[in-house]
């Protein structure tokens, strides 16, 4: 059996600058970034939503003191 290092070799243990380093190394950041902005639009989901329970909350309340 004749196998080079590289071919036994995962993405890690590969030279820096090789092609399939690199080009994992992209969709892993490319990944980060969809999951940064997937977790942003819910935060700000549940952001809007408490907003706008307080502000239910509040003309609730004077409606009821008036």
């Amino acid at each position: 059996m004749t196998f080079s290092f590289f071919t036994l070799a995962c993405a890690v243990c590969m030279a820096p600058g090789h092609k399939t380093t690199e080009a994992i190394g992209y969709a892993i950041m490319a990944l980060l970034i969809i999951m940064l902005v997937v977790l942003s639009g819910v935060v700000a989901f549940f952001v809007n939503i408490n907003r706008r329970a307080k502000a239910f909350a509040a003309a609730e309340q004077e409606e009821a003191l008036a």
